[in-house]
């Protein structure tokens, strides 16, 4: 998508996402919507599956199991990305795939 001007939004100051970060303990594996918070701080019991929802332009998340490998999957269950322990990600959608666009440490 191509944007029509270049009036974006102008931040004074930081965002900050209330209400936008999950910090959980996982005992099953893990759905997420487009209500779900945009950053996910998992504890995992043993290695677990989170699926995505369906694919919207410009939705993402940024996803970091802490414990356990995390096997991030699409809404048809198609393997995204297994993600280790320790290690973050920035997962977004063009409408039609999700990629992730950033990980590490």
């Amino acid at each position: 998508m191509a944007y029509a001007s270049d009036n974006g939004y102008v931040f004074d100051n930081r965002p900050i996402f209330r209400g936008g970060v999950n910090r959980e303990t996982l005992s099953g594996n893990k759905v997420l919507n487009e209500q779900s918070e945009t950053f996910h701080f998992l504890t995992l019991d043993q290695a677990r599956d989170l699926t995505l929802p369906e694919h919207r332009d410009g939705l993402f998340y940024i996803i970091r199991p802490l414990s356990f490998q995390l096997t991030i999957k699409d809404a048809g269950g198609s393997t995204v990305s297994a993600v280790n322990a320790g290690i973050g990600v920035v997962i977004v959608s063009d409408g039609t795939d999700w990629s992730i666009v950033l990980a590490g440490a």
